[in-house]
């Protein structure tokens, strides 16, 4: 702002000019009452135009967290009901389309689909909540499973690739050391393979599968 001294000065010195012209009586008050409102409209345009140019300034800010998770899109494999083929020894099933020595199973030709649906690159670990005793049972029986890309470049560190038994150790075996989260190159496919012997218990069986996803820092 204008320092109301200096706007003060402006008009005394527009004042002392005009006493010293020495123009007389009532035409000198016109002139000076002129002066006067055009001292006060220097002053006022002087105080704006400062006002203005002073300038301030705003800000904007926020903070983007990233979000870790990941979905089962394809969340089960289901066979149906059946038995070991009369006969046979065991039935092998998996999600490839196999119904090997088996009867009445229906087959299963698409895997478990999971998606890192976050923003972040993760290291994927999977469990089961049964092993192959719990889950089948029997002798000779088994319960595995194999990992793929659903996408190219999906997973580095993928494993394993061929037909491993699960883990049910918390929070299970990493199958993914990156876990790729941009669109087009996020989704791993997991087979699974079951194989029932004859003396396998004849009940419903079912087996959770639990995806734990950690952040890459």
């Amino acid at each position: 702002m204008l320092n109301i001294t200096n706007a003060t000065a402006l008009y005394i010195d527009i004042f002392v000019i005009l006493h010293i012209t020495n123009i007389g009586g009532e035409k000198m008050s016109k002139i000076l009452g002129k002066i006067i409102l055009a001292s006060f409209s220097v002053i006022a345009l002087v105080i704006l135009t400062t006002a203005v140019s002073a300038g301030y300034t705003g800000s904007a800010g926020l903070t983007i967290s990233g979000t870790t998770e990941v979905s089962f899109t394809t969340a089960s494999a289901n066979w149906g009901g059946g038995y070991v083929t009369v006969g046979g020894t065991t039935c092998t099933l998996d999600t490839e389309n196999t119904t090997t020595g088996c009867t009445n199973f229906t087959a299963v030709n698409a895997p478990l689909v999971i998606e890192n649906i976050g923003s972040r690159d993760v290291i994927l670990e999977l469990a089961s909540n049964k092993d192959v005793a719990t889950f089948i049972g029997g002798t000779g029986s088994t319960f595995k499973w194999k990992m793929t890309d659903g996408e190219p470049s999906s997973c580095t560190g993928i494993t394993p690739v061929g037909y491993a038994n699960v883990n049910t150790t918390s929070p299970g075996t990493q199958v993914c050391s990156s876990f790729d989260a941009t669109d087009g190159s996020d989704t791993l496919e997991v087979d699974l393979q079951i194989v029932i012997p004859s003396d396998a218990t004849a009940a419903a069986k079912t087996a959770t599968i639990t995806a734990t996803a950690t952040a890459i820092a």
